[in-house]
């Protein structure tokens, strides 16, 4: 008995709670039973509809599959076929790269409806494109030296460029050291 508080290992003693056993795992089955979506028949609507299959992932349950469209861009299309969720992942040519997502695309006319137009719109989903436009992606930014003009990817590079004494406006790493402190000053 006893008045401690302390863990008691589940047996009832000195006050812990009493679990109940866990369930016996379910038969396989009905675990099928369960899935949104059969494995074997996701595999088979996507080579069908000229897909290569470039994904599979049993312990998320999601499979993948890719082709090349007509306007030679890649299209992929990722089932997560214990859910019944669709993404699809193409260029628009407007908007540029998106993904559009799909829940509940649970039988097997409405996949195929999606292997052979991924931009099909169920009204059971969400959309998302990437954030940066195209012509930023395709140009980044450089950095330029504030003394010498040398442009550089990123502002780490400019910065050691100064400070390791490489700059000839500011040659040495003391003199390089004083002009990135004096930058930063400023800033």
């Amino acid at each position: 008995g006893g008045g401690s508080t302390g863990g008691g290992g589940g047996d009832g003693c000195c006050g812990a709670a009493v679990l109940p056993p866990a369930p016996p795992p379910l038969p396989l089955r009905r675990l099928t039973a369960l899935m949104a979506l059969d494995l074997d028949g996701v595999q088979e609507l996507g080579a069908r509809w000229g897909y290569e299959q470039v994904q599979l992932c049993y312990n998320e349950g999601v499979v993948a599959f890719r082709r090349v469209s007509d306007d030679g861009n890649a299209e992929l299309v990722r089932v997560w076929w214990r859910t019944g969720t669709v993404g699809t992942y193409l260029k628009h040519p407007r908007q540029g790269r998106t993904q559009l997502f799909r829940r509940d695309a649970c039988n097997r006319r409405l996949l195929g409806d999606l292997f052979n137009n991924p931009r099909r719109h169920t009204g059971r989903g969400y959309h998302r494109r990437d954030q940066q436009p195209a012509a930023a992606a395709a140009a980044p930014q450089r950095i330029k030296c504030p003394g010498c003009g040398r442009s550089y990817k990123t502002a780490l590079g400019t910065v050691a460029h100064v400070e390791q004494g490489h700059c000839p406006s500011c040659p040495g790493r003391e003199a390089g050291g004083r002009a990135v402190y004096a930058v930063a000053r400023t800033a």
